[in-house]
C-alpha cells in the first residue's frame, strides 16, 4: 500500500496537481482580500431622504448602483434612467467603502 503523500492529486495537468497548489493558495488569498472590502449606500444620507431606512451593501460599486436604482424605483417611484449626470455624480459620493 502506498503512503497517502505518494498518491497523485490529479492527472498530470489537472487543476489540483501538486505544483499548482501554491497558485490556488495565492488565488484564495486574493479573493479573500477582494471580499474584505464592500460598498454601501444609505438612502437617508441623500438630501431630502433623511427619513428613508433603505440601505444596501454589496461586493462592488456596480452592484450597489443596481440596488440603488431598484430601491429608488420601488421605494420612491423614481426612474433611474431619468437621473442626469449631476444627480448620478452626487449619488456616487454617497457610496461608501466598508472594510469587512
Amino acid at each position: 500500500m502506498r503512503a497517502q503523500s505518494d498518491l497523485p492529486l490529479a492527472p498530470a495537468g489537472g487543476i489540483f496537481a501538486r505544483e499548482q497548489l501554491g497558485t490556488l493558495s495565492t488565488n484564495n488569498a486574493a479573493r479573500e482580500a477582494a471580499m474584505a472590502t464592500t460598498y454601501s449606500y444609505a438612502c437617508c444620507e441623500c438630501e431630502g431622504m433623511e427619513d428613508c431606512p433603505g440601505k444596501v451593501t454589496a461586493a462592488t460599486k456596480d452592484e450597489v448602483w443596481k440596488l440603488m436604482e431598484l430601491h429608488a424605483s420601488v421605494a420612491h417611484g423614481e426612474n433611474a434612467a431619468d437621473w442626469d449626470d449631476e444627480t448620478r455624480n452626487y449619488l456616487g459620493t454617497l457610496i461608501r467603502e466598508v472594510a469587512a
